[in-house]
């Protein structure tokens, strides 16, 4: 039950052979070729394809109250999905990994009442703080929330 997004990265490098890397997916992973993204990080080519399709083909979690994910103590990695509620996510004394995540808190994104740290990858975030894609790492206090 896992959503499976074929990326082919670095195709900006002079020696990439995306012909060939699109015939092994179908050779040794049985994926069709033309279901791959083509991307290059460092060119910035792909990346919006790559966020649509995950957003597209992974699951979301299901919220639970309004707070979207509570963390206590706690080193958290989420890939895909989506985290919402009226504060999405609460952390104590935590880490976050978020990479591809949709994070919208109508509140606030990101609260914590002990410092914890969240590192965003991709990520689009929605709250009344901030807006838009985030790449970067913060630590977020009971004073200095998202």
């Amino acid at each position: 039950n896992l959503a499976i997004i074929p990326v082919i990265n670095k195709i900006d490098l002079p020696h990439a052979d995306v012909p060939l890397t699109k015939q092994q997916l179908e050779d040794i992973l049985a994926i069709p070729g033309d279901t791959a993204i083509e991307a290059s990080a460092k060119e910035g080519i792909g990346i919006e394809e790559i966020l649509e399709a995950i957003v597209a083909r992974v699951p979301a979690p299901k919220p639970t109250g309004e707070t979207g994910l509570q963390a206590r103590n706690s080193s958290i990695v989420m890939t895909g999905g989506r985290v919402e509620g009226n504060v999405a996510i609460t952390a104590a004394a935590s880490r976050l990994d978020l990479a591809a995540v949709e994070v919208e808190g109508r509140d606030a994104a990101v609260t914590a009442p002990l410092r914890s740290y969240v590192v965003f990858s991709l990520c689009r975030v929605r709250s009344p703080r901030m807006q838009g894609e985030v790449h970067e790492f913060y630590a977020v206090t009971a004073k200095n929330p998202l």
